[in-house]
């Protein structure tokens, strides 16, 4: 239960500091791993029940779960938290990583393949 916290925590922690600071990466188009980690996010917010309208409790996914999800999408925790870090020290990065994420939960509602 305690690395889910520290994961989910990491999670929302990302999602804050992409508002402060400067970014070199203003015409970086995402890289490989920016899109396995954005697929990954998107996929994490569905499975845990985030992208839903209703007011029930968002679901806990246990850590074989979220094992599972990142191999999905090709990603190791090692890898995840190098990211992680990434978007830390680059917001405007983040924020592009957070616009593929609503692409990829649009195509997932409209029914397209990622």
């Amino acid at each position: 239960m305690k690395i889910i916290q520290c994961f989910l925590h990491s999670l929302s922690l990302t999602a804050l500091l992409f508002c402060f600071g400067c970014s070199e990466s203003a015409d970086r188009a995402l890289d490989e791993a920016d899109l396995h980690f954005a697929g990954f996010y998107a996929d994490y917010l569905v499975q845990s029940g985030v992208d839903e309208s209703s007011s029930e409790r968002v679901a806990d996914l246990d850590f074989d779960r979220l094992d599972s999800l990142l191999g999905d999408h090709e990603l190791s925790i090692n890898q995840f938290n190098q990211l992680t870090r990434r978007y830390q020290d680059d917001p405007l990065l983040w924020k592009k990583v957070l616009h593929q994420v609503r692409r990829n939960l649009e195509q997932m509602s409209s029914g397209e393949a990622r």
